[in-house]
């Protein structure tokens, strides 16, 4: 009889050395008697952690090779392709080895982009909630990402860093284009013991808005602001009594390459903190009404004169009674931005109830709502709007013309 023992050792013991488990006596003269390990996922490599058996064939479900680390599983076994699951699938001893490893983000808009604040894990491949890249910049909502259109609505949904980018011109205070020097108080001849600030605008410009910022308790309580029209300073507009860290100050538009606000010695210690400056943008917009009625024009609307008598002159209204609720429309066929609106019309033809509503892309939303008005000139100011289109929708006229909306001037800053 001959005895053959095969792959080697059983237990940490060779055959031929005896010692446990006993090998069991061969029933069949001339068999070669070889180890077996189970095989329980029938994968062909069995588990060497659990007792072998000695055989002449492999008893069904039994195989030589006991080198499987994961019996369980017939996907992981010695030389089984590596995959990004945090297990040793080739049984080598290491988890994941060989595959590319990502900085992987969270994605939880579901939109294909990472956060692009959020912190990287490491991966060697692309988990569920997560992605390799960090290009979001709004993770909370689909509707921002890189491969998003822009629309007019102050977000920046194509997260390039710009709000609002190619659709039109921003909101620009043009006091930042412009250079600032503060006013020598002895080198104003004309306006004597007064200080201040210039700017120079370096080119014409539209100017309709300054805003006059002081540190708070030191307002500057009075204060004129000036322009130059080519041969000397022309007087715009002026404000005394103020108590406002930031005065806001609008007046017909007008053209010019400098500016300067001034102001008189006194409080004590008054100065100005800042200046800005903006321009009127209801003259870039083409201006249409529901109705107009004969002698008026819509045009004037945006004409830059605040003033109007009742006989016309520069005002629009509606051709009259039955014809409210009615409509003043500036398409200006961009985005633009805007924190103010002011309506002039004349005293004692106040438009009394009104709308000012703008264009969301899909429909008309109120932005301010008045009732009662008993005002020629309105603001409504603290705003933050983006759109292409503004519109104010009067539903009652004044006591004396309950069926008219009379609108002098409309302007945005």
């Amino acid at each position: 009889m001959r005895l053959l023992l095969g792959l080697g050792t059983v237990g940490g013991l060779s055959c031929a050395e005896g010692g446990a488990p006993a090998l069991p006596e061969p029933q069949v003269d001339d068999c070669e008697v070889r180890v077996f390990f189970v095989d329980a996922d029938g994968d062909g490599y069995g588990d060497g952690e659990r007792a072998p058996v000695m055989r002449c064939a492999a008893p069904t479900g039994w195989v030589a090779d006991g080198t499987d680390c994961a019996d369980d599983d017939d996907t992981v076994f010695p030389g089984a392709p590596e995959v990004c699951d945090g297990r040793d699938d080739d049984c080598d001893g290491l988890a994941d080895d060989g595959l590319v490893i990502l900085d992987t983000y969270p994605d939880a808009d579901g939109d294909g982009y990472g956060d692009e604040n959020a912190r990287p894990t490491p991966s060697c491949g692309v988990l569920p909630g997560r992605v390799a890249n960090a290009l979001d910049c709004n993770d909370g909502t689909p509707h921002v990402s890189p491969v998003v259109v822009e629309r007019c609505n102050g977000i920046d949904e194509d997260c390039d860093g710009v709000i609002d980018d190619g659709l039109g011109e921003p909101r620009i205070d043009w006091a930042l284009r412009g250079t600032v020097s503060e006013l020598d108080r002895l080198s104003l001849d004309d306006v004597a013991e007064l200080g201040g600030v210039q700017l120079e605008l370096g080119e014409p410009t539209s100017v309709g808005r300054v805003d006059v910022s002081s540190l708070e308790g030191l307002v500057v309580d009075s204060f004129d602001v000036e322009i130059h029209d080519g041969t000397g300073w022309v007087f715009v507009q002026g404000v005394s009594g103020n108590t406002d860290a930031r005065a806001v100050v609008t007046f017909p538009s007008v053209l010019t390459d400098r500016l300067r606000v001034t102001h008189p010695p006194t409080p004590p210690n008054a100065r100005i903190d800042g200046i800005e400056v903006y321009a009127n943008q209801a003259g870039d917009a083409s201006v249409s009404g529901s109705s107009t009625s004969p002698g008026y024009d819509v045009s004037r609307t945006v004409d830059g004169d605040r003033t109007a008598t009742p006989g016309g002159a520069s005002s629009w209204t509606n051709e009259g009674p039955g014809t409210l609720p009615a409509t003043l429309v500036l398409d200006f066929d961009e985005c633009r931005r805007f924190e103010r609106v002011e309506l002039f019309s004349t005293a004692s033809y106040e438009i009394a109830d009104y709308d000012v509503e703008i264009w969301d892309g899909a429909g008309w939303v109120v932005l301010a709502r008045t009732r009662g008005n008993g005002s020629s000139h309105v603001v409504h100011d603290g705003l933050s709007v983006y759109t292409e289109r503004v519109r104010v929708v009067v539903s009652g006229g004044p006591d004396i013309q309950p069926g008219y909306a009379r609108i002098n001037e409309i302007e945005l800053y």
